[in-house]
């Protein structure tokens, strides 16, 4: 959750932010990615989350792949990803590929996979594989690992088309 935009912010807000029991300035600053000179004000706003947002994937095709939106993590420090995803139905043929930075990084049949050292230059989307004549429908959740907080969650309701 961010820090308030204005009025005064303490050190344990910023340390409660930042998962970090440090009260040095310094030390939370380095923590958020922030340079020296260090300022209090440096934080007005300030949330060690991120955004992300794949959208979801639906509708009808006859390509096996279907894909979401590319999204930038819009995060404040390097942290580790999970990407989680239930489904209806145990079809092994059924699955999500998670693109990091244009180029496939995991393939995904159900369950978490991590993926660390996330930095805000990142961007991924994901791609759902669905067998033909069949439907796919599940869930992705993407939380921050590190903050423990979701991230985002979207949903697979694909239907792949006879050929």
């Amino acid at each position: 959750m961010a820090l308030q935009s204005s009025g005064a912010i303490s050190m344990s807000q910023i340390g409660t932010e930042l998962s970090n029991a440090s009260r040095s300035l310094r030390t939370l600053s380095a923590a958020a990615s922030k340079s020296a000179p260090d300022s209090m004000s440096e934080f007005y706003g300030y949330s060690a989350g991120g955004s992300f947002s794949l959208g979801s994937i639906s509708g009808s095709t006859s390509q096996a792949f279907k894909t979401t939106s590319t999204t930038s993590t819009g995060i404040n420090q390097t942290i580790t990803l999970r990407f989680n995803l239930t489904k209806n139905g145990n079809d092994s043929n059924q699955y999500i590929l998670v693109y990091k930075n244009s180029s496939a990084y995991v393939q995904i049949t159900s369950g978490n996979y991590d993926i660390p050292n996330v930095t805000s230059s990142d961007t991924f989307y994901v791609a759902a594989y669905n067998s033909q004549g069949e439907q796919f429908v599940g869930t992705i959740t993407v939380t921050d690992q590190t903050n423990g907080t979701q991230l985002d969650q979207s949903s697979v309701n694909f239907y792949r088309e006879e050929e």
